[in-house]
């Protein structure tokens, strides 16, 4: 009895199924992608003692992009300083939220590099459409260790 019944039902249902699917009148295709909508550019100001002038929006800075394979800073003494600004452009026509990173990538075992920089960094904000400015001032503790040949990597991220 119940067999029956369920040859009677399945067409029905198989009616229902095609009817809620709808009927299509036309379609249309998009061929879309994403584009990178940041230009990143860096600058350090200052070249010895403590940073105290400067404005990270000058466009006379010495700007590096980040194709640059490293920006010239020289050594620094305890408690000297330098603004390190990041120039972001927007070629989005919304805001877009972004986050600096700053860390150190060659260290010793006792992360002396990392302790005299105060690292690691971050830094977030949103990119309004056109170029937009952040940075940080970075100042060595006076009681750093000497070291040489730190490596403070930089970088920005979307989102």
């Amino acid at each position: 009895m119940n067999k029956k019944l369920l040859w009677v039902a399945m067409p029905l249902l198989a009616i229902t199924l095609v009817l809620a699917v709808g009927y299509i009148v036309n379609s249309l295709t998009l061929n879309v992608g994403v584009e990178e909508p940041f230009t990143v550019r860096y600058a350090v100001i200052g070249d010895a003692g403590t940073y105290t002038t400067g404005n990270c929006s000058d466009e006379t800075l010495n700007w590096f992009t980040s194709d640059s394979t490293s920006i010239p800073t020289g050594n620094f003494y305890p408690m000297e300083s330098r603004a390190v600004c990041v120039e972001i452009t927007n070629a989005g026509e919304v805001a877009i939220p972004y986050t600096i990173n700053s860390i150190v990538t060659n260290d010793n075992e006792n992360n002396d590099c990392a302790n005299a920089f105060g690292l690691p960094e971050t830094l977030t904000g949103s990119a309004s459409n056109g170029i937009n400015y952040n940075g940080k001032i970075i100042q060595i503790s006076a009681n750093a260790t000497p070291v040489t040949g730190c490596n403070v990597v930089i970088s920005v991220a979307r989102g």
